[in-house]
Protein backbone atom coordinates (compact mmCIF):
# COMPACT_ATOMS: atom_id res chain seq x y z
CA UNK A 1 0.00 0.00 0.00
CA UNK A 2 2.87 2.41 0.79
CA UNK A 3 4.42 1.74 -2.61
CA UNK A 4 1.20 2.68 -4.38
CA UNK A 5 0.93 5.89 -2.34
CA UNK A 6 4.56 6.85 -3.09
CA UNK A 7 4.09 6.07 -6.77
CA UNK A 8 0.90 8.12 -6.86
CA UNK A 9 2.63 11.12 -5.20
CA UNK A 10 5.66 10.75 -7.48
CA UNK A 11 3.40 11.02 -10.52
CA UNK A 12 1.06 13.63 -9.09
CA UNK A 13 3.69 16.15 -8.00
CA UNK A 14 5.25 16.79 -11.46
CA UNK A 15 1.77 16.94 -12.95
CA UNK A 16 0.65 19.56 -10.45
CA UNK A 17 3.81 21.60 -11.00
CA UNK A 18 3.25 21.48 -14.78
CA UNK A 19 -0.40 22.56 -14.47
CA UNK A 20 0.51 25.37 -12.06
CA UNK A 21 3.25 26.73 -14.33
CA UNK A 22 1.12 26.36 -17.45
CA UNK A 23 -1.81 28.38 -16.13
CA UNK A 24 -0.35 30.58 -13.38
CA UNK A 25 3.11 31.20 -14.84
CA UNK A 26 3.90 33.88 -17.35
CA UNK A 27 6.78 33.98 -19.86
CA UNK A 28 7.51 37.60 -20.48
CA UNK A 29 10.75 39.02 -21.74
CA UNK A 30 11.76 42.65 -21.94
CA UNK A 31 14.38 44.60 -23.80
CA UNK A 32 15.68 47.57 -21.83
CA UNK A 33 14.99 51.12 -22.94
CA UNK A 34 18.19 53.13 -22.98
CA UNK A 35 18.16 56.65 -21.54
CA UNK A 36 14.60 56.43 -20.21
CA UNK A 37 15.60 58.97 -17.56
CA UNK A 38 17.21 61.29 -20.12
CA UNK A 39 20.85 61.66 -21.09
CA UNK A 40 23.71 64.08 -20.90
CA UNK A 41 24.89 64.48 -24.49
CA UNK A 42 28.53 64.05 -25.48
CA UNK A 43 30.70 67.12 -25.95
CA UNK A 44 30.17 68.88 -29.27
CA UNK A 45 26.54 67.90 -29.73
CA UNK A 46 24.09 70.65 -30.45
CA UNK A 47 21.77 71.13 -33.35
CA UNK A 48 23.87 68.90 -35.63
CA UNK A 49 23.92 68.66 -39.39
CA UNK A 50 20.15 68.35 -39.65
CA UNK A 51 19.59 71.93 -38.48
CA UNK A 52 16.94 70.66 -36.12
CA UNK A 53 16.21 72.49 -32.90
CA UNK A 54 15.72 69.23 -31.05
CA UNK A 55 15.53 69.68 -27.30
CA UNK A 56 17.92 67.00 -26.10
CA UNK A 57 17.05 65.49 -22.75
CA UNK A 58 19.32 65.95 -19.78
CA UNK A 59 19.64 63.20 -17.17
CA UNK A 60 16.64 63.22 -14.86
CA UNK A 61 14.25 64.85 -17.29
CA UNK A 62 12.30 63.48 -20.27
CA UNK A 63 13.29 60.18 -21.90
CA UNK A 64 15.69 60.43 -24.82
CA UNK A 65 14.38 59.55 -28.28
CA UNK A 66 15.82 59.88 -31.76
CA UNK A 67 14.62 63.17 -33.25
CA UNK A 68 11.38 63.03 -35.26
CA UNK A 69 13.03 64.81 -38.21
CA UNK A 70 15.80 62.21 -38.44
CA UNK A 71 13.28 59.38 -38.03
CA UNK A 72 11.22 60.82 -40.89
CA UNK A 73 14.32 61.14 -43.11
CA UNK A 74 15.18 57.49 -42.47
CA UNK A 75 11.52 56.37 -42.58
CA UNK A 76 11.71 54.83 -39.10
CA UNK A 77 8.00 54.20 -38.65
CA UNK A 78 8.25 50.41 -38.40
CA UNK A 79 7.93 48.24 -35.30
CA UNK A 80 11.72 47.90 -35.03
CA UNK A 81 14.54 49.57 -36.92
CA UNK A 82 18.16 48.45 -37.00
CA UNK A 83 20.53 51.27 -37.96
CA UNK A 84 23.98 50.14 -39.07
CA UNK A 85 26.98 52.42 -39.60
CA UNK A 86 29.75 51.16 -41.91
CA UNK A 87 32.74 49.62 -40.18
CA UNK A 88 35.72 47.68 -41.49
CA UNK A 89 35.32 43.94 -41.02
CA UNK A 90 31.51 44.03 -40.98
CA UNK A 91 29.66 41.89 -43.53
CA UNK A 92 26.34 43.76 -43.39
CA UNK A 93 24.59 41.85 -46.17
CA UNK A 94 25.41 38.43 -44.69
CA UNK A 95 24.07 39.38 -41.24
CA UNK A 96 20.96 41.03 -42.66
CA UNK A 97 20.20 38.03 -44.87
CA UNK A 98 20.60 35.55 -42.00
CA UNK A 99 18.31 37.49 -39.64
CA UNK A 100 15.75 38.21 -42.39
CA UNK A 101 15.58 34.47 -43.20
CA UNK A 102 14.84 33.74 -39.55
CA UNK A 103 12.31 36.50 -38.88
CA UNK A 104 11.01 37.65 -42.22
CA UNK A 105 11.00 41.29 -43.23
CA UNK A 106 9.57 42.62 -39.94
CA UNK A 107 12.84 44.23 -38.89
CA UNK A 108 13.76 47.20 -41.09
CA UNK A 109 17.49 47.60 -41.71
CA UNK A 110 18.84 51.09 -42.37
CA UNK A 111 22.40 51.51 -43.57
CA UNK A 112 23.66 55.08 -43.44
CA UNK A 113 25.03 55.13 -46.99
CA UNK A 114 21.73 54.00 -48.49
CA UNK A 115 19.35 56.03 -46.38
CA UNK A 116 20.93 59.33 -45.45
CA UNK A 117 22.99 61.66 -47.60
CA UNK A 118 25.18 63.70 -45.29
CA UNK A 119 28.90 64.32 -45.56
CA UNK A 120 31.28 62.21 -43.45
CA UNK A 121 31.65 64.77 -40.65
CA UNK A 122 27.90 65.24 -40.50
CA UNK A 123 27.42 61.48 -40.39
CA UNK A 124 29.79 61.17 -37.43
CA UNK A 125 27.78 63.85 -35.60
CA UNK A 126 24.53 61.98 -36.35
CA UNK A 127 26.12 58.76 -35.10
CA UNK A 128 27.46 60.39 -31.93
CA UNK A 129 24.69 62.89 -31.11
CA UNK A 130 21.45 61.46 -32.49
CA UNK A 131 22.05 57.77 -31.87
CA UNK A 132 24.69 58.08 -29.10
CA UNK A 133 26.74 55.29 -30.75
CA UNK A 134 30.28 54.91 -29.42
CA UNK A 135 33.07 52.51 -30.34
CA UNK A 136 33.14 49.52 -30.63
CA UNK A 137 29.44 49.54 -31.54
CA UNK A 138 28.25 50.38 -35.04
CA UNK A 139 24.58 49.47 -34.90
CA UNK A 140 21.59 50.49 -32.83
CA UNK A 141 18.10 49.03 -32.37
CA UNK A 142 15.26 51.56 -32.28
CA UNK A 143 11.60 50.88 -31.59
CA UNK A 144 8.56 52.51 -33.20
CA UNK A 145 8.53 55.36 -30.67
CA UNK A 146 12.15 56.27 -31.48
CA UNK A 147 13.54 54.86 -28.24
CA UNK A 148 16.95 53.24 -28.30
CA UNK A 149 16.68 49.59 -27.27
CA UNK A 150 20.24 48.33 -27.79
CA UNK A 151 23.73 48.81 -29.20
CA UNK A 152 25.60 46.06 -31.02
CA UNK A 153 29.02 45.27 -32.48
CA UNK A 154 27.92 43.07 -35.37
CA UNK A 155 31.48 41.91 -36.03
CA UNK A 156 31.09 39.61 -33.00
CA UNK A 157 28.95 36.48 -33.16
CA UNK A 158 27.57 36.84 -29.62
CA UNK A 159 26.42 40.39 -30.39
CA UNK A 160 24.62 39.19 -33.54
CA UNK A 161 22.93 36.50 -31.42
CA UNK A 162 21.91 39.10 -28.83
CA UNK A 163 20.41 41.25 -31.61
CA UNK A 164 18.46 38.22 -32.86
CA UNK A 165 17.06 37.51 -29.40
CA UNK A 166 16.11 41.13 -28.76
CA UNK A 167 14.45 41.40 -32.18
CA UNK A 168 12.42 38.27 -31.41
CA UNK A 169 11.33 39.78 -28.10
CA UNK A 170 10.33 43.14 -29.59
CA UNK A 171 8.53 41.48 -32.50
CA UNK A 172 6.96 38.90 -30.13
CA UNK A 173 8.23 35.98 -32.22
CA UNK A 174 9.27 33.61 -29.45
Amino acid sequence: MKKVLYLFLALLLPGLIFVFLKYAGKNEFTVPIFYDQGVKLPEGCGFGPLDSAKDFSIAGSDPFTVSPKLRAMWEMNHEVNVVVFSTAGLDFNKIKLAIDEEMGKDAVWLKETNSLTIDVSGLSIVKKCEFLVNDPFQSVLIDKEGRIRGYYDLRKRDEVDRLRVELKILLKKY
